[in-house]
This record gives structure tokens, C-alpha cells and sequence, in this order.
């Protein structure tokens, strides 16, 4: 191994190569001006910075012990200053305002770590004031400067203009602590709301109108729009994932702009509001406010979520994915509804109004139709439940099921209409059924249940040409599967599973049985017998021993003659 003798000459070398180092790394640190107002109250008289020397550039202008001594009130006179950050520090017994009437930019780059502002040590309230502008400038592609409201003190920015040259602006709002914005934002860069504390939108004196077209993001706490209604307090797309977007004025997102919920609530708060559309897409997304009118003129893509305010202005809503969603009791659809996959569980206690087309996926609905409504099951599954008779059904395909009554207005049923009574184990009546010719009934059943079978009675006379009954095993009279406490070497019955009150034309030849989707192991036999009065029983049956003689027998007699 070749060694190396360290000269004089290697040594000054490598010990300047570190004095070089440490030298970059001391200029890499953000330097710290301490504000103290010893002379006048203007930003840019050095006399007014210990040390006499104002902060520019990558540096941090920190409003600490030394201007809670007693320092005058900083002002931004005509021109530009430039900075990093900042900061309202620890040992400040006193509100910092800045006056702004030229304009005071923050530069979002590394230096300051992305922290424009910085108060996670600040006792009290900072706020900017006057008739100037705050800039958030980036000095690279993707810069985000940050608003970090941590400590004890609010942020209040109520100055003329705050604009977000490039580069984005995350709100970091500590628990218990809030930010209020007057000012009118401009620019394109995008807005993130963080943290469990609260941001506000509001008026401070002469309402100003809002320009900035950046992505509004809400990921945590509550943002309150209240500014005037002839202002629009955003104007650009929303999209929330957590906390809350709080509506307490009229009329404050622009009416083209686009909301995506993925968590988190859309709160009305009973006022109006336009916006161009809606994607309602997680479990716990909500769109919440009782009273209040929201107007979504590109209709609501319906995913996963839940309803509690009322969609006014013919808004619709479209149940086009997997998932499940909620349409509470408080809730209003008025426009088309259009169910194609998934849950919709629709409980609002208020009549629809308009067309709802099921083509696949269920809708669960707990109302009726109101003047104009009219429902198209095209596919997939319509479960009613309301407490009045369900009319104007256009019923082609698909399937009908849920605990209330239904009149389908005079139909036949064939082979692609299916009937699917409760919501599993249940009873339901149906009206309007002229021919039964190859429909199929959904029949569960189980043992030991308050009730242990569907029952669906069919009112009317009605001309039993094809049924195929296909029956299902229940656990509980939620679950399907293997029936508790069934013995296949008993006898059972299970009454009334088809009850056709007026005139049966056919006999119960004419139903089949489909045992697919029995679970449980069996010897015996099931069969549809007709227990008089229009009423059909399922039977399971073991057939008597002399019977099961005359099997064995016959068997044998058959093994002869083959054998010859």
C-alpha cells in the first residue's frame, strides 16, 4: 500500500480547504436582524436594526426582546425591501404591527427552510396593515413559502395586497390559534391550509376581491369564508382532504370552480352559494348545512360520501363507482339522479322531484316520488322502503326489493326482472304485476329467526306462466350463509313465501327451483307446494323409508339389467 507524507504544504492546503468549508457553511446560515426602533419607526433606517444593520436578502428579521422593550412599530415606506423571514420571537410582551405602504417581499428559498413566517415563538398577535403589498416571491420552480402560526400569538394580514408571485403559500395554523386575511391575494400559486387552527376570509374595512386562480387546498382545521357577497373570496378550485370549508356569507366561491372532497366537509351553514361541480369521494367526505342552498350546475360525481344540505337548482347527482353514499334526511336532490354502481342510500325524508335512472350498482330509498319524478330501473337494484306506495316505476331489467309497497303499473315480468322482497330477510307487497313469465324471486330463509323467511305477496290476479324461485341460506337475517341449527334429517317449512291475493292463473308446476345457492348439506328434498288461498309454502322434505326401500330397490333392478 503506497503511503502518503503529509508536507507543510499538504497541511496549509487542507486546513484552508476547511476554513473555505466552514466559511460557505457560516454564509448558508440565515443571518438575524433584531428590530429595536431606537430612532424612527421606518423598516429601512439601519439605526432602527441593532447593530445598524438592516436585514436583505437571505436574512431574518426577528421582532424579540428588544422591541418589547419599548421599540417603535415598524413602517414600509415607498420602494421594496426584501427578505427571507420573519420572525416574532420569544420575550416580545407586546403586538407587532407592520405598516405597509410601499412593499415588503419574502423570498420562499432554503434559507429560511421555506418559513416566511415564523412565530411558533411569539407571545402576540403580529399583524400587517396599510395600503401596500406583501409579495411571496420564488427564487426556484416549486418554492413554497410557509406561514407558521405555532406558538401563542394570531396572524392578522389586512394590508391592501398580498400577492404570491410563484411561489406557493402553506398556512400553518397551530391548535387554538387563527389567521385572518383582508387583503386581496393575487397571483396563481396554489394556497395549503395545515394545521387544527382556524383561517378566516373577512372584511376589514373597504371589502377587497380576490384574484388568485392557485389550488385552494383545506387539509386540516376550518377555513371561514366572510367576506362580502359582491366580492368572490376564491376563485380558483378547491380541493379539501380533512377539516373543514365554512361558509358564513353568501355567495363567496367563484361559480365555475371545481370541489374535490376526499375527506373533510363542505359546510353551507345555511347560506347560498354556485359552484360549477362536485366529487364527493371518501368515506368520510360530507357535504353539510342544514337550510342551506347549494347550487352545483355541473352536477355532483357521487362516489363515497354523504348529503345533508339541500342541491338546489336542478343540480345532479351521479352514482357512477363503487363505494357508498349517504343522502341524509336533511338532504334534497332536484335534479336528475343516475345510479350506475355502488350504494346509493338515499333518507331524505323530501319527495323526489326528478328522473332516477338505476342501471347498475342500488339504490337504497326511504322516500317517494313527489310531482314530476319518476324512476327507470334499467339494471342493477332498486330497494324501496318508504311508508307510502311507490308509483311512476319504469321497470325493464334489473331487480325490486326493500319493505314498501311498490305498483309497477300493470307489467309483465320475464327473464331479465327479478323481485328481491326485504332488505335481506323481509316482507314486501307489489302491485301491478299482470304475468309472471320467467321473472326470478330472490327467496332467503334460515332457522330460528323472529322472521325466517322473505315474504312477498303480489296483489292482483296475475297469470303464473314461469317463476324461477332461487334460494338463498341465511345466518342471521342479515347474512348469508349456512342456516343455524339446521338438521337435514328433519322436516321443515317455511310459510307464506308467495302470496298472490287475487286470481292465479297456472299452478305451482310452473315454478322452478334453483338450490345453487343453498350453502348447507342436505339429503332431503326442497319444494314449492300451494298451501290454498293464493298462499305458497317452501318445504324440505325426507322422504319416508318405505320410499327410500323402493329407491334402493329400483336401484337394484337397474344394476341387473345392465348387468345382463
Amino acid at each position: 500500500m503506497k503511503r502518503t507524507t503529509l508536507t507543510p504544504k499538504l497541511i496549509c492546503t487542507a486546513l484552508l480547504a476547511v476554513g473555505l468549508l466552514t466559511a460557505s457553511a457560516a454564509r448558508s446560515a440565515m443571518a438575524t436582524r433584531d428590530w429595536q426602533g431606537d430612532d424612527t419607526k421606518f423598516w429601512g433606517n439601519d439605526r432602527n436594526w441593532y447593530g445598524g444593520d438592516m436585514p436583505t436578502g437571505s436574512m431574518q428579521a426577528n421582532f424579540g426582546s428588544r422591541f418589547g422593550s419599548g421599540g417603535d412599530q415598524p413602517t414600509v415606506g415607498s420602494g421594496y425591501f426584501y427578505l427571507n423571514q420573519i420572525k416574532v420571537g420569544s420575550g416580545n410582551d407586546k403586538a407587532v404591527t407592520i405598516t405597509l405602504n410601499g412593499q415588503l417581499r419574502i423570498n420562499a428559498d432554503s434559507d429560511a427552510s421555506g418559513v416566511g413566517i415564523m412565530m411558533s415563538a411569539a407571545d402576540e398577535k403580529l399583524t400587517f396593515d396599510g395600503e401596500g403589498t406583501l409579495k411571496i416571491n420564488s427564487s426556484g420552480s416549486g418554492d413554497t413559502s410557509e406561514w407558521r402560526v405555532t406558538g401563542t400569538g394570531d396572524l392578522e394580514v389586512r394590508m391592501e395586497t398580498l400577492e404570491l408571485a410563484g411561489a406557493s403559500l402553506n398556512v400553518n395554523v397551530g391548535s387554538g390559534r387563527s389567521v385572518k386575511i383582508s387583503s386581496a391575494i393575487e397571483g396563481s400559486s396554489a394556497i395549503v391550509k395545515n394545521g387544527t387552527g382556524n383561517m378566516s376570509f373577512i372584511d376589514e374595512g373597504t371589502a377587497r376581491a380576490n384574484t388568485n386562480t392557485g389550488l385552494f387546498t383545506i387539509n386540516s382545521g376550518i377555513v371561514y369564508l366572510n367576506q362580502s357577497s359582491t366580492n368572490t373570496t376564491i376563485v380558483s378550485n378547491i380541493d379539501i382532504t380533512d377539516g373543514e370549508l365554512s361558509l358564513t356569507q353568501n355567495d363567496q366561491i367563484k361559480d365555475t370552480s371545481a370541489i374535490t372532497l376526499t375527506g373533510g366537509t363542505f359546510h353551507t351553514n345555511g347560506k347560498t352559494e354556485t359552484v360549477g361541480s362536485i366529487l364527493l369521494n371518501a368515506s368520510d367526505a360530507k357535504l353539510d348545512g342544514t337550510g342551506g342552498s347549494l347550487t352545483v350546475t355541473g352536477g355532483v360525481d357521487a362516489r363515497s360520501g354523504t348529503i345533508n344540505t339541500d342541491l338546489v337548482g336542478g343540480t345532479t347527482l351521479a352514482k357512477t363507482t363503487g363505494g357508498t353514499v349517504t343522502v341524509n334526511a336533511g338532504g334534497l336532490v332536484s335534479g336528475d339522479i343516475l345510479v350506475e354502481a355502488g350504494l346509493l342510500d338515499y333518507d331524505s325524508t323530501t319527495g323526489i322531484t326528478s328522473n332516477v335512472s338505476i342501471s347498475g350498482g342500488e339504490m337504497d330509498l326511504a322516500t317517494s316520488l313527489g310531482s314530476g319524478g319518476a324512476i327507470s330501473v334499467t339494471g342493477g337494484l332498486l330497494s324501496y322502503n318508504g311508508g307510502t306506495e311507490l308509483t311512476s316505476i319504469s321497470f325493464t331489467s334489473g331487480s325490486i326489493g326493500g319493505s314498501g309497497d311498490v305498483n309497477l303499473g300493470g307489467v309483465t315480468l320475464g327473464s331479465s326482472q327479478t323481485l328481491a322482497p326485504g332488505n335481506s330477510i323481509g316482507s314486501q307487497t307489489i302491485s301491478g304485476i299482470s304475468e309472471l313469465d320467467g321473472a326470478t324471486y330472490e327467496l332467503e330463509f334460515g332457522l330460528g329467526l323472529a322472521q325466517n323467511n322473505d315474504k312477498l305477496t303480489i296483489e292482483g290476479d296475475v297469470a303464473l306462466t314461469a317463476l324461477t324461485i332461487d334460494l338463498y341460506t341465511m345466518l342471521d337475517t342479515d347474512t348469508r350463509g349456512n342456516m343455524d341449527g339446521f338438521d337435514q334429517s328433519q322436516n321443515y317449512v317455511w310459510e307464506d313465501v308467495l302470496t298472490i291475493t287475487g286470481t292465479v292463473t297456472g299452478t305451482v308446476d310452473n315454478i322452478t327451483l334453483d338450490t345453487t345457492n343453498v350453502t348447507d348439506s342436505y339429503s332431503g328434498e326442497f319444494s314449492i307446494v300451494d298451501a290454498g288461498g293464493g298462499a305458497y309454502d317452501l318445504e324440505y322434505n325426507i322422504p319416508e323409508p318405505a320410499t327410500m326401500s323402493l329407491l334402493a330397490l329400483g336401484g337394484i333392478a337397474m344394476l341387473k339389467r345392465r348387468k345382463k
